[in-house]
């Protein structure tokens, strides 16, 4: 799930801010200052990749090539504790006053200016960021937000893989400024403002009820609070609702989230009836509905804030990525890419990002369609092909899929992320030597704060390696002590010391420092009954592995895999580790 952050500033925030207005007054061209010429528009663009449903831009900070989660719902740039570090950022306590709010609960912060900071060839000097919160994921370090997106008008042009910062000139009071749509209908909206923030805010309806939504493509998902939902007849253990499983947001907690029936979703003058959404016990203080990545991707979006105005076109695919089937079948051929899209790319980039965008969609033989494109006109593309290996994936194709990440991982061979994601699929099939070659080489590709040491542990542990996978645990949680997803590593570092046989005490240790956060999490739980057993307290034992069992059935199957011997319920013996 996505990170949705906002930012609730209890104090003076032009300290954050005002640096960054500064600098940027000469980034885009200039124009015209009086009204007395046309409405003229200047634009300064951003390549955005869509990592699922997650829109990502490149850019250095020192120097340093990084990548940005662009979340319009951010007040703030963030970067994330581990990275933070790893970038050798220097840190000082957040101004009195001044602290964050997200999906799981409020965020310990610091700010750390960013000396040179570099995106696309723009260069804004000592660029402040709030380090806190959790990893954002798709390899990103952060998130780009509203104290550097807000300093301009802002074009979301996710399904062409751009935003664009725009600037307005001239008597543009009456222009509509969605330049873009010819004859598509238009959707126009009053721009809301709460008072000392800049979020992009706009009125909605679902099922008649009117609802405050949040332009947010920091949120993967658009996610609706428990309390509108509520008003709006959507109820857990209503009609039609199921459960959707814990969310992971920018807070410390995982909270439970449903997914239930809409009949009919009112933006402006664009109607979805007979839809569903997932909502979530949140508060977001003000806000209803964040209206997510998967909202945007199917719209181009201007938000005017000079005009106060939001124009917005709705650009075809699914509206809300829960509505969306699990998979979609492959077209019998794949539809010429010109035909599919007016706005033909110029380059293999363009290309790529516009193939990332039919990806997050869901469209495949769209995205197939642009990657062989790109492809084509750039054979050292290491990104179009390693995203060519993901899609075919998607569509269960895997020796295509060997083949696309051996040629992109030909091109780059120190790629950690396509080596795990290679890996994970050689593992699926069997070939656990060639797997281990590539979890190798990720490690030593990895900083030692990277959030990717997680996965190559699992990958490990999976590959019957926990010595290994044991290394790759112990890095992690050294550079993540705050992260939402900790008591599920500590509680898989518990596990694997328990398949090694050794260091017991400090199995038990992860496993209680895991359940002290996580009470009913079955890892943990049944980790810890395995030890309680070994060591003679049976009844305390057998109580954590039935508990254990009960809130995950699939677990005996999972310690069975693992090589950990399933618990007899008389016997202690039966549950020491294999050997």
């Amino acid at each position: 799930m996505a990170t949705p952050v906002s930012a609730r500033p209890a104090g003076p925030i032009s300290a954050l801010v005002g640096l960054v207005g500064v600098a940027a007054l000469a980034l885009l061209p200039p124009t015209a200052a009086f009204a007395a010429v046309p409405c003229h528009i200047s634009r300064f663009e951003l390549p955005v990749t869509m990592v699922g449903l997650r829109p990502t831009v490149a850019a250095r900070i020192n120097g340093i090539e990084v990548r940005f989660t662009v979340d319009s719902g951010a007040a703030f740039s963030m970067i994330a504790p581990a990275a933070a570090d790893r970038l050798g950022l220097v840190q000082t306590m957040a101004p009195w006053g001044l602290f964050m709010d997200g999906v799981g609960g409020s965020i310990d912060i610091h700010i750390a200016r960013v000396e040179h900071f570099e995106i696309n060839k723009l260069e804004v000097p000592r660029l402040p960021f709030i380090v806190g919160g959790n990893e954002v994921g798709a390899n990103t370090v952060g998130l780009l937000g509203q104290n550097f997106l807000g300093l301009w008008d802002v074009e979301y042009d996710l399904a062409h893989g751009a935003v664009r910062l725009m600037r307005i000139a001239g008597d543009c009071d009456d222009t509509n400024l969605a330049y873009w749509a010819g004859d598509k209908p238009v959707i126009v909206l009053d721009l809301e403002r709460l008072r000392g923030q800049k979020h992009t805010l706009a009125e909605a309806e679902i099922n008649g009820r009117k609802l405050r939504a949040l332009l947010d493509t920091g949120a993967a998902g658009s996610l609706l609070s428990k309390s509108a939902a509520r008003r709006a007849g959507i109820v857990p253990g209503g009609p039609d609702v199921v459960a959707g499983g814990p969310l992971r947001g920018a807070g410390s907690a995982l909270v439970p989230s449903w997914i239930g029936p809409v009949t009919s979703f009112k933006i402006g003058g664009e109607t979805i009836r007979n839809t569903r959404i997932r909502f979530a016990d949140i508060d977001l203080q003000n806000i209803d509905l964040l209206l997510g990545a998967d909202f945007m991707v199917s719209h181009r979006i201007y938000v005017s804030n000079a005009q106060r105005k939001i124009y917005m076109t709705y650009e075809g695919g699914q509206v809300f990525a829960i509505a969306l089937p699990p998979r979609v079948a492959p077209a019998a051929s794949a539809p010429d890419a010109s035909e599919a899209d007016a706005e033909t790319p110029g380059d293999a980039d363009g290309y790529t990002r516009r193939g990332a965008a039919h990806a997050s969609r869901r469209e495949f033989e769209l995205a197939l369609a642009d990657l062989d494109r790109a492809c084509a006109m750039d054979p050292q593309a290491a990104a179009a092909f390693r995203l060519r290996a993901r899609v075919q994936r998607e569509l269960h194709r895997a020796d295509r899929a060997l083949a696309e990440y051996g040629t992109a991982i030909g091109l780059q061979p120190a790629d950690a992320e396509a080596r795990i994601e290679r890996a994970e699929l050689l593992l699926s099939r069997g070939d656990r030597s060639a797997a281990l070659i590539d979890l190798g080489a990720a490690q030593q590709a990895l900083a030692p704060q990277d959030d990717l040491h997680r996965e190559v542990g699992d990958l490990l542990l999976g590959a019957q390696r926990p010595e290994l996978a044991l290394a790759q645990y112990d890095l992690w949680i050294a550079a993540h002590r705050e992260e939402v997803t900790l008591p599920a590593v500590q509680a898989r570092r518990c596990w694997t010391r328990l398949l090694l046989g050794t260091e017991i005490d400090k199995a038990r240790r992860d496993c209680r420092d895991a359940l002290h956060v996580e009470p009913k999490l079955a890892l943990a739980l049944y980790g810890r009954g395995l030890i309680e057993l070994r060591e003679g307290a049976t009844a305390a034992g057998n109580a954590d592995l039935a508990a254990a069992r009960a809130l995950d059935p699939g677990i005996e199957a999972a310690a069975r895999r693992g090589g950990i011997a399933p618990a007899a319920p008389a016997s202690a013996a039966s549950a020491a580790p294999a050997t």
